[in-house]
């Protein structure tokens, strides 16, 4: 939920500095992504294998592959458009900067839902449990 945080902050700050400091925070909370995932996972399947953390670790790339480029997609869909640019002005911001805060604001989605749906899969019960 950091993570969230910090991408919220990122795209709804006015300030440069704090948009910076929540980026480099936002790394903090990501390093912890993989060290942890890996115990929860062993906690939660007992008997899991390399092909699991494999599946894992094709995932996060996957992630990391294509979000930010949907982020990108949103942004330049965004600077093109002709309504969003008198949107924008209406705010004070330039096309190209309220297209970047768009692109973060649904950046912030990737976190909050892979929380939600982690939370939830823990709640599985394991083999062990039942």
């Amino acid at each position: 939920m950091g993570t969230t945080a910090c991408y919220a902050v990122a795209a709804l700050s006015d300030s440069a500095a704090a948009g910076l400091v929540s980026c480099a925070i936002t790394g903090f909370f990501v390093s912890m992504l993989w060290p942890g995932s890996p115990i929860a996972v062993t906690n939660k399947v007992p008997n899991a294998g390399v092909a699991l953390f494999a599946l894992m670790a094709v995932g996060g790339d996957l992630g990391a592959t294509f979000y930010p480029q949907i982020v990108g997609v949103i942004t330049d869909s965004a600077v093109r458009s002709e309504n969003v640019t008198a949107f924008a002005q209406q705010f004070g911001y330039t096309a190209e900067q309220f297209g970047m805060k768009a692109g973060m604001c649904f950046a912030v989605l990737a976190p909050l839902l892979g929380s939600l749906l982690f939370y939830r899969a823990m709640k599985i019960p394991s083999k062990t449990e039942e």
